[in-house]
């Protein structure tokens, strides 16, 4: 005999591994939605539960208890030689919907049978997607792989997982190529919950100083839709958009689809008659019957084409980086780094609400450039050049980040602007400024951008939080320690800590 104990559901995901997850609520819970990995082997299959949940209403709580119990009952013996031989002497894992009456029943009656330990999920299923819907919070280093219909950009988030990068096949999840043909050659989709449960799964897996490639999709592949916490961070994302010659794009879905059933095709044509024209889809039609089946798809791409430059058109230029697909390719094997650079950044801003406006523009580095590692407190002084205006405050926070230094910068000017940042005079008055102080220990001088920033030594505003964060760290050209930098700092404005 072993004894059932109970454990959170944070525990059951950091430290239960090699244990046999059992579902004990109905099929039709369990399809609806289940934490990933589990077994479903119901204690009141659906038309019991059915039975209870009316006896429940009609008669109260306790004469639904003693219903189930003697629809169960019988079939205790069963349920320990299922179970035990499902399981094969591994730690048992049950949950119910609350962590109630049915893992409860499940959970004694295998511990009163051998000494196989037991565990009992505390709050159940409910717990799991409260933990899935906070996870799919979190930021993460995202990537978009773009491109037009027939790009084979899911081949290529594959190829990507193959060489060791952090991907999610969004499109593989939704069991969907997220297009009106999205369901050809496709078994049904899981449920939006069944979708969201495994999402957050893998979403928990990725290491957010890494960056993770993602397909560019729109909010719903077929009938599901990607969470809004996600999507918006996909959305700020640096996007790359790969063109691929309009002869390889036929050729591919004419691979995927060519052999596809007939009736289906028509039946996907006819539902985007709208936005095709009554004249061509009946066009694309008669190609389909004729089997030209390029014929058929050069029509529908040109409903494909449009909505992508409509989608596209509404992401900021600053955000996308369009690339041949020779160019990506050598990007990717050659260029892309694998590894991550220690960057510090200043934030600077004497305007409006300003530790609220850096809190907006840290979560936009966050999402689209690289996760903080560290920060140095607020800062408040006088300000530089320009002094009748209101005093800055500053802060200089420490990120890792894949992006190169130039594009760096775009993304950082790009923030600064979707911020209220206007510039005339310099030294003037600003919502926000935005500086690379550090990139790594690299020298960049180019007309856009020197690095180290040339005014790291001369002002006590950035050595503070500077010398505060990397105290032993090297200027990398001028050879001192960030805290002899500011012991030798001649700046005589008062910085106070806030």
């Amino acid at each position: 005999m072993s004894i059932t104990s109970k454990i959170s559901i944070d525990t059951y995901i950091q430290q239960f591994t090699g244990c046999t997850l059992i579902d004990v609520r109905s099929e039709d819970e369990y399809i609806q939605g289940h934490i990933p990995d589990a077994i479903n082997y119901p204690l009141l299959k659906n038309e019991e539960r059915k039975q209870v949940g009316i006896c429940y209403k009609q008669k109260g709580k306790q004469a639904a208890i003693e219903l189930g119990y003697q629809l169960v009952g019988l079939h205790f013996a069963t349920y320990i030689k299922d179970i035990l031989k499902l399981t094969q002497n591994k730690p048992i894992v049950f949950y119910c919907f609350r962590g109630g009456l049915r893992s409860t029943i499940m959970s004694q009656l295998l511990s009163n049978a051998g000494e196989v330990p037991i565990y009992q999920i505390k709050g159940g299923y409910k717990t799991y997607r409260h933990w899935a819907k906070k996870t799919m919070e979190t930021t993460k280093h995202i990537y978009i792989l773009g491109g037009f219909t027939g790009s084979q950009k899911t081949e290529r988030i594959h190829t990507f997982a193959e060489l060791g990068m952090q991907t999610i096949d969004l499109e593989g999840l939704a069991n969907h190529r997220g297009s009106a043909l999205g369901h050809i050659n496709k078994t049904k989709q899981p449920s939006v919950e069944s979708f969201e449960n495994v999402l957050a799964w893998q979403w928990a897996k990725i290491n957010p100083l890494k960056p993770l490639w993602l397909e560019d999709e729109s909010r719903s592949i077929g009938k599901v839709q990607i969470p809004e916490s996600i999507y918006k961070q996909m959305r700020n994302a640096i996007t790359f958009r790969v063109n691929i010659p309009i002869d390889l794009r036929i050729n591919h879905i004419i691979n995927i689809y060519g052999k596809g059933n007939k009736k289906e095709l028509i039946e996907a044509t006819q539902s985007i008659q709208k936005r095709l024209g009554g004249k061509r889809c009946n066009e694309a039609i008669e190609h389909l019957e004729k089997n030209d089946i390029k014929a058929w798809v050069e029509i529908l791409l040109e409903y494909y084409d449009d909505g992508y430059k409509f989608g596209q058109n509404k992401r900021n230029i600053l955000s996308v980086l369009e690339m041949e697909v020779e160019t990506f390719e050598n990007y990717i094997e050659h260029t892309f780094p694998h590894t991550l650079t220690k960057v510090l950044i200043s934030l600077g801003g004497n305007i409006g609400q300003v530790s609220e406006t850096f809190e907006r523009a840290k979560e936009k580095i966050a999402a689209t450039i690289g996760s903080i590692n560290n920060q140095s407190a607020i800062y408040k002084t006088a300000a530089w050049g320009n002094t009748n205006q209101p005093d800055f405050l500053n802060q200089v926070i420490e990120i890792y980040t894949s992006l190169p230094a130039h594009q760096l910068m775009k993304q950082l000017l790009h923030i600064e602007e979707s911020l209220g940042r206007t510039r005339s005079v310099k030294y003037d008055p600003r919502t926000l400024d935005l500086d690379i102080l550090l990139y790594g220990n690299q020298t960049i001088q180019s007309d856009e951008l020197t690095i180290p920033h040339p005014k790291i030594q001369e002002r006590k505003f950035i050595l503070i939080p500077l010398q505060a964060l990397i105290p032993s760290a090297i200027h990398p050209k001028l050879n001192q320690t960030f805290t002899q930098l500011l012991k030798d700092c001649t700046d005589d404005l008062a910085v106070e800590k806030i």
